[in-house]
């Protein structure tokens, strides 16, 4: 017997499946939010949301990834590997150091 708080899944047409939203990570001052979509064969693809500052001066990064994945999990993984990869990428520029050797 089903409560009315027990969820129920029913199966449509993969096309119309809704995104399956993971929680967001803190990553500094940015927020990865990972958005993973089912495509019609039944694997996953992967999209992540990068945002970073407040209110009016807010900026949403947003990344669509080629791979599929077998699982959902997989697919969020890469997604949130993917956006620290980036960030890193972006915080610091590597500048050279020259020593003066006498």
């Amino acid at each position: 017997m089903l409560s009315s708080r027990s969820l129920v899944f029913q199966p449509g047409p993969l096309k119309e499946s809704p995104p399956l939203v993971q929680l967001p990570l803190q990553f500094g001052k940015f927020l990865i939010s990972p958005l993973i979509r089912r495509n019609e064969q039944g694997r996953y693809l992967a999209s992540v949301s990068i945002r970073s500052g407040q209110a009016s001066m807010t900026q949403d990064r947003l990344m669509r990834f080629i791979p599929c994945f077998a699982t959902a999990d997989a697919a969020a993984r890469f997604a949130r590997k993917e956006a620290i990869r980036y960030i890193r990428s972006r915080a610091m520029p590597v500048v050279p150091i020259f020593i003066k050797q006498e």
